[in-house]
């Protein structure tokens, strides 16, 4: 197994990881004028692991989850519990979808967790940025 180099992996990005680029040339249209990033199928280097202190606009949480905690393999299935974030990201029509897990439920598999904040999903909208752009 190589591990780096996977869907979840920056092997098969472009050189150029910039938000603007990505939205631009890669990421996925799901519907007209809707795209999205995972960090499922790429980690470009602006997605991963933030600090609250470090947004600039207070993410607004969307709800909480309860799941099996897949990440590793575990002999025993251990549920954990993540808070979903959203937040604008550099524009208004862009946003960050972040997962916070919580420590409590981890503390006893991995002693060092650290809590922060994962990016995991980046949205854009460009209906409303071709919107905005008629208005000026």
């Amino acid at each position: 197994m190589t591990f780096g180099v996977g869907k979840s992996s920056d092997a098969l990005l472009p050189e150029d990881q910039s938000v603007d680029y990505l939205l631009d040339n890669y990421a996925n249209e799901i519907i007209h004028n809707y795209f999205f990033i995972s960090s499922y199928d790429a980690k470009p280097n602006w997605m991963g692991g933030y600090e609250w202190k470090l947004f600039q606009s207070k993410p607004v949480k969307l709800g909480t989850l309860h799941h099996n905690f897949n990440e590793i393999h575990l002999q025993h299935e251990h549920e954990v519990v993540r808070d979903i974030f959203i937040t604008p990201y550099l524009y208004s029509n862009v946003y960050g979808v972040f997962i916070k897990t919580h420590k409590r439920e981890l503390k006893d598999i991995i002693p060092d967790y650290e809590v922060n904040f994962d990016y995991v999903f980046s949205y854009m909208n460009r209906s409303l940025c071709l919107r905005k752009t008629q208005e000026i």
